[in-house]
């Protein structure tokens, strides 16, 4: 169930050494009802797409379970839910959320924005615990709203965002697992070139 609905104007930061650059991390703009198409939320801004957006990063979700002890603003997410997290979110869901239709893409990579704008206390738990968030692409627009149930219509692989977080950190080394799921067709290209790398070096 969706309980949380945000989206974020880029804006202009300056970092401790004095260098400027421009972001939409933070999302708080919140919404009870929103249109959502391919390019994400209604008004939702990223200021490097190369990184974040994007159809195949059009959404963010987040695990209520995994907020911890943290102000949610500080995950940089669209949308908070309850009942799902990276554990039963397998790579290719299709799921309706009210007239929508997303499909699971890839687990989020953190960045050292998370740093900035949560604090290094923040990042070290994103990245150590592998409850990152993971990304969506939509393959039906339309409008959702909060307490909108999540419901999976269609599962293609057994690859659940947790574990797609572990290969990439090359947790354990599983070089046959990683050749694998490089051919599930709904893994962000740009997951599988991060991926691929990890493979080269070993």
């Amino acid at each position: 169930m969706i309980t949380n609905i945000s989206s974020g104007k880029i804006k202009e930061y300056k970092k401790s050494n004095g260098d400027i650059f421009n972001s939409g991390y933070l999302k708080n703009i919140n919404y009870e009802t929103v249109f959502i198409n391919e390019n994400g939320i209604e008004n939702d801004q990223q200021a490097d797409r190369r990184w974040h957006g994007g159809i195949d990063k059009a959404v963010l979700f987040f695990a209520n379970k995994h907020v911890d002890k943290f102000d949610k603003l500080l995950f940089g997410a669209n949308i908070f839910i309850d009942n799902l997290s990276e554990h039963d979110v397998m790579i290719g869901d299709i799921y309706q959320i009210g007239s929508t239709q997303i499909e699971i893409s890839q687990p989020r990579q953190p960045c050292w924005k998370v740093a900035f704008f949560g604090g290094n206390d923040v990042l070290k738990y994103l990245v150590s615990s592998g409850y990152s968030g993971f990304y969506a692409r939509i393959i039906k627009s339309g409008e959702i709203k909060i307490n909108d149930e999540v419901k999976l219509i269609s599962r293609v692989s057994d690859l659940s965002n947790f574990e797609a977080t572990q290969l990439l950190r090359g947790d354990n080394l599983k070089i046959s697992r990683m050749k694998e799921v490089m051919n599930i067709s709904a893994l962000a290209d740009s997951y599988k070139i991060d991926l691929q790398k990890v493979i080269d070096k070993n």
